[in-house]
């Protein structure tokens, strides 16, 4: 049988959750509930703002756009490990609607002023995951 998962960023909380349909119970997967910068397992983990979340449709891949933090992180749904895969770790500024420095590129090469959602099309091989940028400033 399989399980749906509902899952959300919960930005006040700094975690991301998941809410599963069979039994209505939700259940952090990612982040401490305090705000911070680390990879690791689960609520080991600390996040900065999540904001948008996406998921493999074979349910094994999270990713989440991390706001205040710049990143993209992945949280495996299996084994729990949180890990950074897009974007430089560097806290959003208090002049966050200046920043015009956003730059395409792979990994930590990339840069963003604030992503604020993910989709993943899994209709390519490989998959392509699209990030929207918070800044105002893109273009």
């Amino acid at each position: 049988i399989r399980v749906a998962l509902l899952l959300c960023a919960i930005c006040c909380l700094s975690t991301t959750r998941a809410l599963t349909q069979t039994e209505g119970v939700a259940s952090a997967v990612a982040g401490s509930g305090t705000c911070g910068l680390e990879d690791g397992f689960g609520t080991a983990s600390k996040l900065n703002t999540p904001r948008g979340v996406a998921i493999t449709k074979d349910s094994l891949l999270l990713y989440v756009a991390e706001f205040s933090n710049r990143l993209i992180r992945t949280v495996n749904i299996t084994s729990g490990a949180v890990q950074a895969i897009a974007g430089r770790a560097d806290p959003v500024p208090d002049c966050y609607f200046s920043i015009t420095v956003c730059a395409d590129g792979v990994g930590n090469n990339a840069e963003f002023a604030g992503p604020v959602g993910v989709v993943l099309s899994e209709l390519s091989d490989p998959p392509i995951l699209y990030v929207t940028d918070g800044t105002p400033n893109v273009g």
